[in-house]
């Protein structure tokens, strides 16, 4: 921190030595003069600097691998939320109907990152049951799966 007080006590001085500095050449030595003693500050600091406190050979791999983890957190994050609100969407959709309902939607994503449904568990708690057959058709049209892959079951906690 200190290093910054100092810069700002030379950058102030220098300030006021220019304001009230000459013009033409006076003051272009008084900007060259303030320019070196900045630099000087600067560079006595960071003579006491270990420079190997800063890992600048880090090998490429492990730069690699934190970048893929990271990307594969995203990935999980962004499919976590993409479930989520296919849930809450389709559980919308339900109630539209007559239907009450909980909706758990499973996707995965391909090494590409394409999004696929794999699984859609309705818990149907109650309303028009006789429309249960219809709401499992458009659910697999609207989510381009396989209509056994949605699957309908009681809510026994209701």
């Amino acid at each position: 921190m200190s290093v910054f007080v100092q810069l700002a006590a030379a950058g102030l001085i220098c300030g006021m030595l220019l304001t009230l500095g000459g013009s033409g050449g006076q003051k272009e030595l008084l900007r060259l003069g303030c320019a070196c003693l900045l630099v000087v500050l600067l560079l006595s600091e960071v003579r006491g600097t270990e420079w190997t406190d800063f890992n600048q050979h880090a090998p490429e791999s492990d730069l690699q691998s934190q970048v893929n983890e990271c990307l594969e957190q995203g990935r999980e994050v962004l499919l976590q939320e993409t479930e989520s609100a296919l849930g809450r969407e389709l559980e919308r959709q339900a109630a539209a109907q007559g239907l009450s309902c909980t909706i758990q939607v499973r996707c995965k994503a391909d090494e590409e990152g394409v999004v696929a449904v794999e699984t859609v568990t309705v818990s149907y708690q109650s309303g028009k049951r006789d429309c249960l057959p219809a709401l499992r058709d458009s659910f697999a049209m609207q989510l381009a799966t396989d209509p056994r892959c949605i699957i309908i079951q009681e809510d026994v906690s209701s």
